[in-house]
C-alpha cells in the first residue's frame, strides 16, 4: 500500500519536474540557439592536492562541531534535545573520492559561471564574430535562468507548492503575494480575464480545488507565463568540454622497481626501509611518494576521485605517467600534453573559449602564443590570485584570471555530503554564528558553575552532618 505523503510527494515532484522542463523547452522553442564551445584543460594533479586538503578541513570543522555540538545537546533535558537536530541525517563525516569530486565538480561550475558572467554584449562581437544583430536580440544565459525561474519576483516553485497543496504554505511567508501573482496569471488567460478573486489564501484555494478548470489552464500557463519576451531572440548557450590531465600510478611496475633497488649494493638503512615500506604498501594499492615525507597516498582513492570527476562533467582523461627519481616521483608528459592539446585547438578555431585550470608557472608560454594569436585564454585557479606565480599575472589580462574557490562552508557541506539544504541547519548555525557558539559556551560554563555548587554544597552538608553526628554522640552518650 502506497504512503498517502510519500504518493504526494511524488506528485509534487512530477509536477516540478514536469514544469522546469517545459519552461526551459519554451524558451529554446521560441529562441535561436548560439552555441559557444569552451574547452577547460586540468591540471589534474595541482585540482587534487588543493582540493584534498580543503575537503580535509571542511571536514574536521564539521567533526568537530558535531562533537562539540552533541556535547552540548547532552547537557540538556530530554525534552529539549529532542527537539534539536538529528544527527543521524547528516551521513559520515569521513574522506571519500565522492566527496571530493563532489567539491571538484562544484568549483568547476563556479568557474563556469564566471566566465559566462565574463561574456557581456560589448565583447560578443569580437569573440563570436560579425552579428548582424542589434544589442537587445542577443540573450545570456543569466537572463534566460532568471525569468525561466522567477514571475514577478516569485519563483515558479513557490507557485507551484501554493497551487498544489497547502501543506506548503507555512513555508510561503507572504501569501497575498503568491496570490496576486497567480490572479494575474489568471487573469492573463482569455476566458478568466475578467474573473476576480478575493486575496484570501482560504477562498482562493477553495476556487482552485473546486474549479479544476481553472486549476488546469493556471497550470498550463505558468509553463510560457513572463516568457514571451523571448521570442525571436538568439540565445547564447555555452558547452563546456573538459579534458582532465594527469598520471597514473602501476602498483606492479613500481613494486618490481623497488625489489630492484633493494639489490643494489651499498644502501643506507633509511633507503632500504623507504623500498621495503613501499614493497608492502603496494600490496594494498598504497605508496609513500617521497622518501621525506611521511604522508601516505591511497592510489585507489586518486583513481576513483579522477573516475568520479570524469563522469561528473563528462570529461575526458588524458594520462601522463610518473618517474621515479632520486627518492621521489614526478608527473612527466602532463603539462606537455595539456601546453600541446590547448595550443592545437586554439589554432584550429575548436573553440572559441580556452581555459587552463592550474597555478604552475610552465604554462607561461601558453599564454604567451594566446596573446600572439589573438586567442581568449583564460587562467583558473583554486589558489588564491596572489600565490599565482608572478610570470603568468604579467602575462594574463587580469579579467582573464579567475579564482573559482567559493568558500561557504555551509554550501561546500551540502555540496561535499550531498545532503538536503534542510538538513543539519542546527549545526550549521553552530559553526557559522560566533555569537550562537558564544551563547552555547555561556550556557555550558553555567551548567558547569551551577553542577560545581551542588558538589560543593553535597560536600558542606557532609561534613555538617558529620559534626552533628559527632555532636550528638558526645552529648547524648558519652
Amino acid at each position: 500500500m502506497v504512503n498517502k505523503d510519500d504518493a504526494f510527494e511524488d506528485d509534487w515532484i512530477a509536477n516540478l519536474k514536469n514544469l522546469t522542463k517545459s519552461r526551459q523547452d519554451y524558451v529554446d522553442e521560441i529562441t535561436s540557439p548560439l552555441i559557444v564551445k569552451v574547452n577547460v584543460f586540468i591540471d589534474g594533479n595541482n585540482l587534487y592536492l588543493n582540493l584534498d586538503k580543503d575537503l580535509g578541513h571542511i571536514l574536521e570543522i564539521y567533526k568537530t562541531a558535531q562533537d562539540n555540538y552533541s556535547s552540548y545537546l547532552s547537557t540538556l533535558d530530554d525534552f529539549e534535545a529532542m527537539h534539536k537536530m538529528d544527527f543521524n541525517n547528516i551521513g559520515d563525516l569521513d574522506k571519500s573520492p565522492e566527496k571530493l569530486a563532489n567539491l571538484a565538480a562544484w568549483y568547476l561550475n563556479s568557474m563556469q559561471s564566471k566566465i559566462i558572467n565574463s561574456i557581456r554584449l560589448d565583447n560578443a562581437k569580437s569573440l563570436l564574430g560579425e552579428l548582424d544583430l542589434n544589442k537587445n536580440e542577443i540573450v545570456f544565459p543569466a537572463e534566460v535562468s532568471f525569468k525561466e525561474n522567477f514571475v514577478d519576483g516569485l519563483t515558479y516553485t513557490t507557485l507551484l507548492k501554493f497551487i498544489l497543496d497547502k501543506k506548503f504554505s507555512s513555508i510561503i511567508n507572504n501569501e497575498e503575494e503568491v496570490m496576486k501573482v497567480l490572479t494575474k496569471i489568471i487573469n492573463s488567460i482569455e476566458e478568466f480575464k475578467n474573473i476576480k478573486i478575493p486575496l484570501k489564501a482560504e477562498i482562493f484555494r477553495n476556487l482552485l480545488k473546486e474549479n479544476i478548470n481553472i486549476k488546469n489552464k493556471l497550470l498550463e500557463k505558468l509553463k510560457t507565463f513572463n516568457l514571451e519576451n523571448f521570442k525571436d531572440k538568439v540565445f547564447i548557450k555555452f558547452k563546456f568540454n573538459y579534458s582532465i590531465y594527469r598520471a597514473k600510478l602501476d602498483a606492479n611496475k613500481y613494486t618490481e622497481i623497488f625489489k630492484k633497488k633493494l639489490r643494489i649494493e651499498n644502501l643506507t638503512i633509511a633507503q632500504k626501509n623507504f623500498y621495503s615500506e613501499n614493497i608492502e604498501l603496494l600490496k594494498k594499492n598504497k605508496i609513500r611518494l617521497n622518501i621525506k615525507s611521511q604522508k601516505i597516498s591511497d592510489i585507489n582513492y586518486r583513481d576513483d576521485y579522477y573516475e568520479k570527476l570524469e563522469s561528473m562533467t563528462k570529461g575526458e582523461t588524458k594520462y601522463g605517467f610518473l618517474k621515479f627519481n632520486a627518492f621521489s616521483f614526478a608527473e612527466k608528459a602532463v603539462d606537455s600534453k595539456l601546453v600541446m592539446d590547448c595550443q592545437e585547438s586554439m589554432m584550429n578555431g575548436n573553440a572559441e573559449i580556452h581555459c587552463v585550470l592550474t597555478g604552475d608557472t610552465d604554462f607561461f608560454p601558453l599564454f604567451e602564443k594566446a596573446r600572439e594569436i589573438k586567442k581568449e585564454l583564460y587562467l583558473c585557479s583554486v589558489v588564491p590570485q596572489k600565490t599565482i606565480s608572478k610570470e603568468l599575472r604579467d602575462i594574463v589580462d587580469a579579467k582573464n584570471i579567475f579564482h573559482i574557490k567559493y568558500v561557504d562552508l555551509e554550501a561546500m557541506f551540502h555540496k561535499v555530503l550531498g545532503t538536503d539544504w534542510m538538513v543539519g541547519d542546527d549545526l550549521v548555525s553552530f559553526i557559522k554564528n560566533k555569537d550562537k557558539r558564544k551563547e552555547l559556551i555561556d550556557k555550558t560554563t553555567k551548567k558547569i558553575n551551577d553542577l560545581i555548587n551542588s558538589l560543593l554544597n553535597i560536600e558542606n552538608n557532609h561534613k555538617k552532618m558529620d559534626i552533628e553526628i559527632d555532636k550528638f554522640f558526645k552529648e547524648r552518650i558519652e
